[in-house]
């Protein structure tokens, strides 16, 4: 061997079983604080008792006049209450919608707290109130709320995340089962985990 001989390196393929061992391995740490949260959650709707009753206590804001516009006492409202909110510093997603009374009653919810807000055409009063979320009603928003019929990037991007998060759950679905079927001194024990689970699930789908 001279010193003249060329240095042969080897680069090592990546093939599908790396790409599918990595994939499996880092997409579960980002999304730790969400299948957390929906785990924890999970137990609110099962055992709700351990987490508390009762109404979230609703704490006073404001109860002031408004006569920024014409007061609106007909007809769809989402607009007028959007130049409503911006007026009084509470912009983001609402519900709407006329109560007994003719008054508008605005609903914000958001993962922390829920302000109530009314508006009343006859006397142009609006009235404002918070009340903070308890760790029952924390858990059940983060477990069902989703969709993208809302306003505000962040509740657009969170749905993104939800989307993103149930494509996630089949792709660890169809990456454990390859590896699983890579291993083939354990097809054995898989096939029985594997049929025990469907039948367990259809069992209940049926008798439930």
């Amino acid at each position: 061997m001279t010193g003249t001989e060329p240095i042969v390196t080897h680069q090592r393929r990546i093939g599908f079983d790396k790409i599918n061992r990595r994939t499996h391995l880092y997409s579960g740490p980002f999304f730790i604080p969400w299948f957390l949260f929906y785990a924890l959650s999970s137990a609110v709707f099962n055992h709700p008792a351990w987490f508390g009753s009762g109404p979230v206590k609703m704490t006073p804001l404001f109860d002031r006049t408004y006569t920024a516009e014409p007061a609106i006492t007909q007809g769809d409202p989402r607009a007028f209450v959007q130049r409503l909110l911006k007026a009084n510093s509470l912009d983001g997603q609402f519900i709407v919608h006329w109560d007994d009374d003719q008054r508008l009653v605005v609903n914000q919810v958001r993962f922390l707290y829920n302000t109530a807000i009314t508006f009343d055409p006859a006397t142009r009063r609006v009235s404002a109130s918070r009340g903070w979320a308890n760790l029952r009603i924390l858990l059940g928003r983060v477990h069902t709320r989703g969709g993208y019929d809302t306003n505000g990037s962040l509740q657009i991007f969170w749905a993104v995340i939800v989307d993103v998060i149930q494509v996630t759950m089949m792709i660890w679905i169809a990456s454990g089962l390859y590896m699983w079927w890579n291993l083939k001194r354990f097809r054995g024990w898989g096939m029985v985990a594997l049929g025990s689970g469907f039948a367990l699930f259809v069992a209940f789908l049926f008798g439930l």
